[in-house]
């Protein structure tokens, strides 16, 4: 089950009329997190709202959509930077062009 979908604001159905449920291990690796941090999520009230059957817990396609976009930091639109400007900020003419690391070759 994957949460992507090319028409998020309505959700796709199963044979049942039910939303797509996604387990820990689907919502960690879509999210590049470890599993145990889902898990902290829960211990301390945050991360998307979950349905427990049993001993496993679910989450509802819809609601992780919500909860990832509630994470969206406030700044609005992000100004554009061209490749020759230096790096926002730092006001000196000898700051690296962005895509050009210094420290790190190869990447």
């Amino acid at each position: 089950m994957s949460i992507h979908n090319e028409n998020p604001t309505s959700p796709s159905t199963d044979d049942w009329g039910l939303e797509p449920l996604v387990d820990v291990a689907e919502l960690a690796a879509y999210l590049g997190i470890p599993i145990s941090t889902v898990y902290d999520w829960r211990v301390h009230g945050k991360g998307p709202a979950a349905c427990r059957f049993g001993k496993h817990l679910k989450f509802v396609v819809s609601d992780v959509r919500a909860w990832i976009a509630e994470q969206r930091e406030p700044g609005g639109a992000v100004r554009s930077v061209r490749r020759s400007d230096p790096l926002p900020g730092l006001g000196r003419s000898d700051a690296p062009e962005l895509g050009h690391r210094r420290d790190h070759q190869g990447c």
